[in-house]
């Protein structure tokens, strides 16, 4: 009884596209828009902050830690192979340290000792190539200890500390794609490590593979089309009707004033799939 009847209604609504061909295309055109509208301003927020349960005990102690003792985590190594001292290392912190969202670099070219100067004094210098210096194999530079000479003069490195208003993932991606872009200009194995490239490089996997996956479904989804439907035309349709049911639900959440967060990417692949 009322499971004929609600099979019926859903029947009937499924149907109501064919019968009423002008006002489905209209309805379709204004969830386009409204797409087009929405989707655009998605804002994304993959810090590790948001696994923690919304105000749970955790995350208000994690806000505390914060506040009280800064961010640990806003550190990124750029190392070249080679001679430490190589013009290439200062040309790169050179350029670097003017991209937006640099608080400040340290290299070998840069590293400072303070010596005895005259009449008791106290002075600071540059670093000089042949020196032994304890502080050059573990420079401290606020809250972190990072290498800028490698072992055996195998490598020299700039730090770069990043700005706390640029430490989320898309100021860290354009700052790591000016770090990338530099590098690869002045030539020479460069390596880029630290915490931040960490998080910028593992986000960029998640993206890549979920636009990978998402493909990967409408195609599979394609594929079946065409063996029920054995017409292109209903395939294309069947195809753009869940490519508009997708953008439609991400321009909903977006409406909405959410973020994306770390679990919002494998969710999207997750609703094309089903």
């Amino acid at each position: 009884g009322m499971n004929l009847i609600g099979a019926h209604r859903i029947t009937r609504l499924l149907r109501w596209p064919v019968g009423h061909p002008v006002a489905a295309a209209g309805l379709a055109l204004v969830l386009v828009v409204l797409s087009a509208w929405f989707v655009p301003d998605a804002r994304f927020d993959f810090s590790i902050e948001q696994l923690y349960p919304k105000d749970s005990a955790l995350a208000t102690f994690h806000k505390g830690h914060l506040e009280r003792f800064g961010r640990s985590d806003d550190l990124m190594v750029v190392a070249r192979e080679g001679e430490p001292f190589h013009h290439d290392v200062r040309r790169l912190e050179e350029r670097v340290a003017q991209l937006p969202g640099v608080v400040d670099t340290v290299s070998p070219h840069s590293f400072s000792r303070v010596v005895a100067g005259p009449g008791g004094t106290v002075v600071t210098r540059p670093l000089q190539p042949e020196e032994q210096h304890p502080l050059v194999q573990g420079v401290i530079v606020g809250q972190g200890q990072r290498e800028i000479v490698g072992q055996g003069a195998s490598a020299g490195a700039v730090l770069v500390r990043i700005s706390q208003t640029h430490n989320f993932h898309t100021a860290r991606d354009a700052l790591q794609a000016g770090v990338e872009a530099i590098a690869e200009e002045l030539g020479g194995v460069w390596h880029l490590g630290g915490m931040p490239v960490v998080r910028t490089q593992y986000i960029r996997e998640l993206l890549s593979d979920t636009r990978v996956m998402v493909a990967l479904s409408l195609s599979v989804a394609a594929f079946f089309f065409v063996g029920s439907f054995r017409d292109a035309r209903y395939v294309v349709l069947a195809v753009a009707t869940i490519a508009l049911c997708l953008t439609t639900v991400v321009a909903c959440y977006v409406a909405t004033g959410n973020d994306f967060t770390l679990f919002g990417p494998p969710f999207i692949a997750v609703i094309v799939v089903v």
